[in-house]
Order: C-alpha cells, then structure tokens, then sequence
C-alpha cells in the first residue's frame, strides 16, 4: 500500500468516526442504542464501526490510527486507552469532537491548532 492511499484511508475512517460521534456519543459501552432508536457510540467503538469491524487487518489500523486521535487529544491529558479516555468523568462531546477534527487535520497536514481552546 502507498503511503498516499493509506493516507487517504486514515483520513476516511478519521472522517467516518466522526460523523458516528456527531450522530451520538456515549460512554462506558462502545456502543448504545438510544431512546429515540439511534444508535451512539464511544470513540473505540465509532472507530471500529468505521474500520469495518474487529478483524486482524482492522486491529492493526486501529492501533495506527488511535495513535492519531492520541496525538490530537494531548491538550486534555496523556491518552494511555482510547475507551479510558473517552470515558473520563468530565470528557464532553464538544471535546470528542474537537480531538477528532485535529486529528484530521494532523492526517491532512494543516497546522495544528489547540482542540481545548
């Protein structure tokens, strides 16, 4: 695989993931269905989905690109596990969403910019 294709794969599922989170986010479970019948989902859990599911070739890019969403989300504290993370007491989803567009932006090149701010 090219370096550019995987590049634009990254970006897909990174993209993919948060649009899963804007439609619902959760926590403690990777995912919950909700009252009205929709369907909300952790980080990990909107990741996976986006991946495809939970195969071999799907564990190996969620570790590439967690690592991202790592990277993105320094501003609010080391990420030691995504689902850790994502669950924290005070974790909102303006800061899930937030972490998730810097790391698009870090997968596409732009400067990076502070999501806590």
């Amino acid at each position: 695989m090219t370096k550019q294709i995987e590049v634009d794969i990254t970006i897909k599922v990174l993209c993919d993931t948060r649009a899963l989170l804007e439609q619902g986010w959760c926590q403690g479970a990777a995912r919950r269905l909700c009252s009205d019948g929709s369907m909300a989902y952790c980080v990990g859990g909107a990741l996976h989905v986006a991946l495809g599911g939970y195969d071999s070739k799907s564990k190996l890019d969620y570790v590439r690109i967690s690592n991202i969403v790592a990277r993105a989300a320094l501003p609010f504290g080391t990420i030691h596990d995504i689902p850790g993370w994502n669950d924290d007491p005070g974790r909102t989803k303006k800061e899930v969403l937030a972490v998730m567009d810097k790391a698009i932006a870090l997968s596409l090149g732009l400067p990076e910019s502070d999501p806590a701010a």
